[in-house]
């Protein structure tokens, strides 16, 4: 899934762009909350499928409909929720190729994509001028956690030499993001 900071920056750009957001702090949170969790394929509204193809897997393991079958987008948090699962969406069925993902294997393609996202990670808070912070005290203690989880927790146990395959260049990321802000949300 698109990492917690390319979240962030799209939810950010969005703002910027489109500028119907009331509450910029629930949409922070809710562009943020669906991966804060053990349980990701019911907060992306997913098919729990076998791991025989990690291709069919990934596109299966996130429903932005499902997601309005059961939710009104009538407050931002829920907004920032379906924005969230557009971006992952797009992330599996568009953006990381789905000729890399049909020839890989679950571990080597997490190993890529917790590397890719490292190396992106300070690019992205230059950027787009986002961090960890914008979300708000109410979920500081699942992201206090996700934060150790990506200092040490994925990549150590790979070990110090730890490298990956690179799945996407910053500037196909800025094209994602851009991609992703000019999503139209319905209200």
């Amino acid at each position: 899934m698109a990492n917690f900071l390319t979240h962030l920056a799209v939810a950010k750009r969005y703002i910027e762009i489109n500028g119907e957001v009331d509450n910029i702090q629930d949409f922070y949170d809710g562009s943020v909350l669906p991966d804060l969790t053990d349980d990701k394929e019911k907060t992306h509204y997913g098919t729990r499928t076998e791991m025989t193809s990690l291709l069919k897997r990934n596109i299966e393991k996130v429903n932005p409909e499902k997601f309005l079958q059961h939710n009104k987008l009538d407050n931002d948090i829920n907004r920032g929720k379906y924005l969230h699962m557009r971006v992952d969406w797009e992330y599996y069925n568009n953006f990381i190729s789905p000729d890399h993902q049909a020839k890989t294997n679950f571990e080597t393609f997490f190993k890529d994509v917790v590397y890719t996202d490292n190396l992106c990670a300070d690019y992205i808070m230059k950027k787009y001028g986002v961090y960890f912070g914008l979300t708000s005290a109410a979920i500081e203690k699942e992201i206090t956690e996700l934060k150790k989880q990506w200092k040490n927790g994925d990549i150590s146990r790979w070990g110090k030499n730890f490298v990956g395959e690179m799945l996407y260049s910053k500037k196909e990321l800025d094209a994602f993001i851009e991609k992703m802000a000019r999503v139209k949300l319905p209200r």
